[in-house]
């Protein structure tokens, strides 16, 4: 669910399509105000917020740099800012997980088989 309302929606009709570029800056704008509502617009009230941004903005081409500075934000308005910045060079038609997805990155466990020259997914064998 972290990042993904509309799971929800996903599971209950199947073949609903990811959510657009559009509609999800609609859902992270709303999230904003409440959060805004709720906990106010100081620099240590947009904090607790900053792990939903990073959730929110997977699954969208070119969103590495905006991670990056959604990651040290201070202030709600800012947040829009960087937000309509970088859509702003997306269709908004785009969907999420859709084509020119950045490549995920690996996780700690392939990284150590690759490193200690076993392939990925496969059991080291255990020697007594």
């Amino acid at each position: 669910v972290l990042g993904n309302p509309w799971i929800f929606r996903q599971i209950l009709v199947p073949g609903t399509p990811q959510p657009t570029v559009a509609e999800w800056r609609d859902v992270l704008m709303r999230h904003l105000a409440y959060h805004r509502d709720h906990y106010g617009d100081g620099k240590f009230d947009i904090i607790p917020f900053r792990k939903h941004l990073l959730w929110y903005t997977s699954g969208f081409p070119g969103m590495r740099r905006l991670r990056e500075e959604l990651n040290t934000v201070d202030h709600p308005d800012r947040i829009v800012e960087l937000v309509d910045t970088c859509l702003d060079r997306l269709d908004p038609a785009t969907r999420r997980y859709e084509a020119n997805r950045e490549p995920m990155a690996e996780d700690a466990m392939s990284a150590r088989y690759r490193s200690a020259g076993t392939p990925a997914g496969k059991s080291a064998q255990v020697v007594s």
